[in-house]
């Protein structure tokens, strides 16, 4: 209703700019009014006037949405921005949802390093390979519908809540120091460098040919800004400006490693082969075979099964033989061919094929979490929540670098082709249309332009697992290097 209002409000813009006291109000109001210009004295009688027959008017009718209309053209002094009322009515929520999503995910990056350093903390040498490798697998299960991955958090933690609180050990590994204390000890300044880098970083990657030209200032800006805050924080960290050297962020000294820098490598790339495929192929389903939302999740199980499971196979055997470099090198292996044969399907490819592959790529589970467990055994006790974090920082930073730029591969290569094949349509309909939200639209095109978008989507969607091929290979390659010694478990 709001948008056929403001349609009308819009043909009939001619009218309206000679009597601006048209908007907001029906026509028999506006016939009352004298037609000369709007003071604010009538402007506010206006308003007062309209949010009157609003409260009188239980239904959203355009008198109800009167006093919006009237604000507008008295803000922007044109009657065209009325259209604005069918883009930004629904905004309102928008700063809410990007705050709470940020809160969300500071939460959630925090849990997983609590619930990682509680479970190495509380279990034995012999008991941390299974309980660390089941706490990932756990983590990384989530194929219910979006609102239920929200849901299910207040669920869980509302039964759990009398065990976080009474049954988990309180450890104060700094009880001689206070709140404060401990917060002086954080490094502020490169935390602010390191968030600051790569958000600029992702951004450019993000907007760069669908927001802003690859060439364009903006993006430029992005690169070189975030460029210049690595470079700064390299320098801040090598000689702890602003902190010591046993609280900077980045743990230096583990640069010496050569074990620990390669299983930093490792994780990383698992965050890459983990997320990528979590979060496209159910787009893959949904667009390609038009499965529904609940379906997508569905055939994401084979996938997220296996994973799962080798998860739990990994840190059972790594507690038993304690043998690592293997995994690394066999499930690397299998996740790079299961990844290439991704890489040649099509349209006409059998579902049950598809299956088959997404199991070789879920090989990934075998050392997605097995990093973690090496490390730990591989540093000093008092080191284990440095390393734990060190090693998310690689994981949830594959995972970010991979997503921003598998998206922008997909709907930049996809886009292009769409708008060359539909070159009077607009990108908003072409984007639409690329992430399945604009199927009326595309029900309304021809049958031979139907199959030629679907053809170029896919071609878009094949060029995505480049991605975890070259993560997989870059595993595979740096898995050679690994000891082939087992971790102490004794």
């Amino acid at each position: 209703m709001v948008f056929s209002s403001v349609l009308s409000a819009e043909d009939s813009s001619a009218r309206t700019s000679e009597n601006p006291q048209l908007v907001g109000g029906s026509a028999t109001e506006a016939e009352r009014v004298p037609e000369r210009e709007i003071s604010s004295t009538n402007i506010n009688a206006t308003v007062a006037r309209d949010r009157d027959a609003a409260a009188e008017n239980s239904t959203r009718t355009m008198n109800g949405l009167s006093w919006i209309l009237t604000a507008i053209v008295e803000e922007f002094d044109e009657v065209g921005k009325l259209t604005w009322v069918s883009v930004a009515f629904m905004l309102g929520a928008a700063g809410t949802n990007l705050m709470c999503r940020a809160i969300c995910g500071l939460g959630g990056i925090g849990m997983y390093i609590g619930v990682m350093t509680v479970m190495s903390e509380n279990t034995s040498k012999t008991e941390r390979p299974v309980y660390l490798g089941l706490i990932g697998g756990a983590f990384a299960d989530n194929s219910a519908t979006w609102r239920w991955g929200f849901y299910i958090n207040l669920c869980i933690g509302g039964i759990f809540a009398p065990v976080y609180v009474f049954l988990i050990p309180n450890s104060k590994p700094r009880s001689n120091l206070g709140l404060l204390g401990r917060w002086r000890h954080i490094d502020w300044l490169g935390a602010l460098l390191l968030l600051g880098a790569i958000a600029r970083l992702l951004m450019a990657i993000a907007f760069g040919g669908l927001l802003f030209p690859w060439n364009s200032g903006s993006i430029i800006g992005l690169f070189v800004t975030g460029g210049i805050l690595f470079i700064a924080l390299a320098i801040q960290q090598s000689y702890a400006l602003g902190t010591t050297e046993e609280h900077r962020l980045i743990p230096i000294e583990y640069l010496q490693s050569k074990e620990i820098v390669i299983l930093f490598i490792e994780t990383a790339c698992a965050g890459a082969a983990v997320f990528l495929p979590i979060y496209f192929i159910p787009i893959f389903f949904e667009i390609i075979h038009g499965e529904s939302a609940l379906g997508t999740g569905l055939k994401l199980l084979p996938f997220i099964l296996v994973m799962v499971t080798m998860n739990f196979v990994n840190g059972f055997t790594l507690s038993k033989w304690g043998y690592y470099m293997h995994w690394y090198f066999g499930c690397s292996a299998l996740q790079v061919i299961g990844s290439a044969l991704l890489f040649t399907i099509g349209r006409d490819t059998s579902v049950s094929a598809i299956y088959g592959y997404t199991v070789l790529m879920a090989f990934v589970g075998g050392w997605s979490q097995a990093s973690f467990t090496v490390a730990q055994f591989l540093v000093a006790p008092k080191d284990i929540l440095i390393v734990t974090g060190f090693l998310t920082c690689a994981q949830s930073g594959g995972a970010a670098l991979s997503l921003g730029i598998g998206d922008t591969v997909f709907l930049n290569t996809a886009q292009s082709g769409i708008m060359t094949l539909l070159p009077n349509r607009s990108s908003s309909e072409i984007q639409g249309l690329i992430s399945g939200l604009g199927n009326s639209f595309f029900e309304t095109l021809d049958a031979n332009i139907q199959n030629a978008i679907l053809n170029i989507i896919m071609s878009s969607f094949k060029k995505l697992f480049v991605l975890p091929i070259a993560a997989g290979a870059v595993a595979l390659a740096f898995s050679v290097f690994l000891k082939r010694q087992k971790i102490d478990v004794s």
